[in-house]
């Protein structure tokens, strides 16, 4: 992929800037920091048992489509509980984890000793602070899903290049799914402002294309059922998210979500369809044809 002709902006420093300024939106109107959202366990468990959902299908196209070859090196930048790197672990030799949340880091490893996965280690700091020197040796595989809610984009881009020897890969978001659409809909009546749209794809794709990467791009979609046994437990979900802090909110939420699910002898469920896209390029280490 590359920029057409008569595009107008070729600088890095354009794109980052535009990421930085998104990015501003989305905080003033109230959406937390990730590392600090997933710090409590019991989210972290939730979070954790949701992506598996419909046998975590977004997980299975995102595993696929990297293609890691046995006894590869790999890191995964805001690697959460572990749905991708635990089964990537499996084949490859070894696996480096970067989480700064703490409930994600500790159902990680919960979920290794289960599974007597071994060839790990976690790194409990944010992708903007780990040094090059504690990241160690070059990795055949770098990859991001949908973890760099980062303030400098560039940077964080360009580390995942230098380290790489092999391809990197970040997955990111291809318009806005269901359960944006709903967020952004039900946010206003619940905070009286509106919540900018998370996507940005045109920004990532423009940056990563600006520091001349050898960029490749590929769409995938899915759609599932998310279920629930009652009310309380769709709340508890979505209390990190929505900021449910209070009983107010939490009626409040009950009723806005409402038209958007279905009711089925006593049960609730939601449909999550959505779009997003792989951006990867060959690292700055990789081998040149």
């Amino acid at each position: 992929m590359k920029l057409d002709e008569g595009a107008g902006e070729r600088d890095p420093a354009y794109w980052n800037n535009c990421w930085q300024e998104r990015r501003k939106r989305i905080a003033q109107a109230g959406s937390g920091e990730c590392a600090l959202l997933w710090a409590d366990l019991e989210a972290a468990q939730r979070y954790a048992r949701a992506q598996e959902r419909d046998g975590g299908r977004r997980n299975a196209l995102i595993l696929d489509d990297l293609q890691v070859p046995p006894g590869a090196r790999v890191l995964d930048i805001g690697s959460g509980p572990g749905n991708l790197s635990l089964p990537l672990a499996e084949k490859a030799a070894h696996i480096c984890a970067v989480e700064p949340a703490a409930g994600m880091a500790q159902v990680f490893r919960e979920s290794a000793e289960a599974r007597r996965i071994r060839n790990f280690r976690i790194i409990p700091q944010r992708w903007e602070e780990v040094s090059l020197e504690t990241l160690g040796e070059p990795y055949d595989v770098v990859f991001a899903s949908f973890s760099l809610g980062v303030e400098d984009l560039r940077v964080a881009l360009e580390k995942m290049h230098r380290l790489c020897r092999g391809r990197v890969f970040v997955y990111w978001f291809a318009g806005e799914s269901s359960w944006q659409k709903t967020k952004r809909a039900i946010w206003p009546l619940l905070y009286e402002h509106e919540l900018p749209a998370l996507a940005g794809e045109d920004i990532m794709a423009g940056l990563i294309l600006s520091l001349g990467y050898d960029l490749s791009v590929k769409n995938f979609s899915y759609s599932r059922w998310n279920e629930y046994a009652s009310l309380a437990e769709l709340v508890e979900e979505q209390r990190v998210s929505y900021r449910l802090d209070s009983p107010e909110l939490e009626e409040r939420f009950i009723q806005l979500i409402k038209p958007y699910m279905e009711e089925r002898e006593g049960r609730y469920r939601i449909e999550e369809a959505a779009r997003f896209n792989s951006y990867s390029w060959p690292g700055g280490l990789s081998p040149k044809l």
